[in-house]
């Protein structure tokens, strides 16, 4: 399924995501919510966490769903891991 009809995803940000090279549900699922966002901001875009937020619903389900609070703290923790390691 492309990331243009994934519920949840808006133009501006399939757009995004298309840019980066996701262009499918498979290509999120196998890159991973975290490294989805980070290719959307490598391809020169500034997403905030909501998109990867709803980036790691759609990874779960087809419809998206509600990112959980522990969730989203591990996925901040993802990546400021990546930016202490870039730095």
């Amino acid at each position: 399924m492309r990331t243009s009809s994934l519920r949840g995803i808006g133009p501006k940000s399939a757009r995004w995501l298309a840019d980066a090279g996701v262009h499918t549900r498979d290509d999120l699922q196998r890159l991973g919510a975290v490294a989805a966002f980070r290719a959307v901001q490598a391809a020169g875009f500034t997403p905030t966490l909501n998109l990867l937020w709803g980036l790691q619903g759609l990874s779960w389900t087809s419809t998206g769903s509600t990112c959980p609070p522990s969730i989203k703290a591990q996925l901040r923790a993802d990546l400021e891991v990546q930016d202490a390691a870039t730095t």
